[in-house]
């Protein structure tokens, strides 16, 4: 299917295999020549309701050498759905790790649970600080994509595209026109 998409669109294809399937995504990209990946926990664990997700960037890595790509890799920090071990937890810190340790090509910052908005102090912590782009992954909306493209390297969307709740709910045509056209007139509309 993949292959597919990447043939009838002109914009690049990215793969993220849920929960954290990293090495996989990239195999999957790898093969349909996709972009960049996504990797919900790259460097540091993460408490999750699925138990503890460490991060296999040193794998990732390894491979990302052998296949002999370019392909990107886009990395959560402060993950939606996840805690950090530690008690001394910096998102700076947690951040910068990603970037130098963990060579993730952006970085992207979520809310506390799927379609909750992202602090924007959060984004104003990286955005600019760790020498890559800082993505928004959560929260975005026909009320804050105005705002939140202006202080943002780029925007993932997806729940407030839906018709529905849940993971198999379809994307409406008519919520994604109206979010293009909110971006379109910008903040405050």
């Amino acid at each position: 299917m993949g292959t597919e998409i990447q043939r009838k669109v002109d914009v690049p294809l990215g793969v993220c295999i849920l929960r954290n399937d990293a090495r996989a995504a990239l195999a999957v990209a790898h093969a349909i020549d996709a972009r960049f990946i996504r990797v919900c926990i790259l460097g540091s664990p993460r408490v999750t309701d699925q138990g503890l997700i460490e991060g296999t960037a040193a794998e990732l890595l390894r491979d990302r050498a052998r296949l002999q790509t370019d392909i990107r890799i886009w990395a959560d920090v402060d993950i939606k759905h996840s805690y950090a071990l530690s008690p001394h937890y910096s998102l700076e810190r947690d951040a910068a790790d990603l970037v130098t340790r963990s060579h993730a090509d952006v970085v992207i910052v979520t809310g506390a649970a799927t379609g909750v908005p992202i602090q924007e102090s959060h984004l104003s912590k990286l955005r600019g600080k760790i020498g890559v782009p800082v993505m928004v992954g959560s929260g975005v909306s026909e009320a804050t994509i105005g705002e939140l493209a202006g202080v943002s390297d780029g925007l993932i969307v997806g729940t407030s595209l839906k018709e529905g709740k849940g993971p198999d709910a379809l994307i409406s045509l008519a919520k994604t026109k109206s979010l293009v056209e909110a971006l379109r007139a910008g903040p405050g509309r």
